[in-house]
């Protein structure tokens, strides 16, 4: 895979400073209606500085995103987890992971998951 095919896991960026973006994207790899190039020049227009790529319950495929991010512009790649009891996001895993969403309320192992998400770095 060539480095574009996924977006790095750190931006550059200004140092300690507010940085706007959205955490919360589908695109058509989801139920979006826009596809990721679409979606960047968007945020970019808005004045982002980063959005989080969350697809139900499936990665980024590669070579979708990487290309998109820039140094002032990061891309976070992430997963909203669709269980059958309702929803949570994942931001900040690794290209091609994709989080278990066979889960219910109460479920010791939707707990575990999102305990072992919360610790690993990502953001649960």
């Amino acid at each position: 895979m060539s480095s574009a095919s996924f977006p790095r896991a750190r931006a550059v960026g200004r140092g300690t400073a507010w940085y706007r973006g959205d955490c919360h994207i589908h695109s058509v790899h989801s139920d979006g209606e826009l596809t990721p190039e679409e979606l960047a020049v968007r945020a970019r227009a808005a004045g982002l500085d980063f959005i989080a790529t969350t697809e139900h319950n499936s990665a980024a495929p590669p070579g979708a995103w990487g290309h998109l991010a820039t140094d002032d512009f990061l891309i976070v790649l992430g997963e909203e987890v669709t269980t059958k009891t309702g929803h949570w996001l994942v931001l900040g895993i690794d290209p091609g992971e994709v989080v278990d969403w066979n889960h219910q309320v109460r479920d010791a192992t939707g707990q575990r998951k999102t305990t072992q998400e919360a610790g690993s770095g990502s953001i649960a």
